[in-house]
């Protein structure tokens, strides 16, 4: 973790369609199985010249990604995970990283709009270079669960220290092993009622 107010990361995660679009369908899969415990759908969308990665299990009532969620290993625990990709040329194809969200949400107050417990979240580009807002730019959580206690749960993230160009989907795939397991160890299993399925 850097202290003061150090520079945030040069990050410029690019990417071809058909990368996006079958290949890192199955990474994303491969890296939320053990949050889940199963096999989930994970679905490119293009929408408002954005290209939308979400993560579902079954068929969802939307077909914004940003509203789908699947179950976790804890029956009372639910997870939502999305990209979000903007086009850089659209004549070679290229796709850049704008954000990504993590979030795990208790049941069944999510289908009300409440119940978020912790939000991962990451936009590299949010805001101008003249605005002071560095923590959106690195990646970052938000603990929104004011009855539940996490005072042990240690939720550490890899903030891209100065200096380090991050410009890989290796690195965004590296970040969300990191991240899925830690929110499973440190949040779902100390909160969620983990029965067998």
């Amino acid at each position: 973790m850097t202290h003061g107010n150090p520079e945030p990361a040069t990050t410029s995660i690019v990417s071809d369609v058909e990368t996006l679009t079958q290949v890192r369908p199955g990474a994303i899969r491969e890296r939320l199985r053990p949050l889940s415990g199963l096999t989930l759908g994970v679905d490119p969308k293009t929408r408002y010249r954005t290209l939308a990665i979400g993560v579902k299990h079954g068929i969802p009532s939307s077909h914004n990604v940003r509203e789908w969620t699947f179950p976790s290993v804890a029956e009372d625990i639910r997870c939502h995970y999305s990209e979000q990709w903007l086009p850089l040329d659209r004549a070679e194809g290229m796709w850049e990283f704008e954000r990504v969200h993590f979030h795990l949400l208790r049941e069944p107050a999510y289908d009300q709009g409440r119940g978020e417990i912790v939000l991962f979240h990451w936009q590299p580009h949010a805001g101008d270079e003249t605005d002071d807002i560095e923590y959106p730019r690195r990646p970052h959580l938000h603990v929104n669960a004011e009855d539940v206690p996490l005072r042990k749960a240690h939720l550490a993230v890899d903030l891209a220290p100065t200096a380090r160009e991050v410009s890989s989907i290796e690195y965004l795939d590296d970040l969300l092993d990191e991240v899925a397991k830690m929110l499973k160890e440190e949040v779902v299993e100390r909160l969620g009622n983990t029965a067998p399925r």
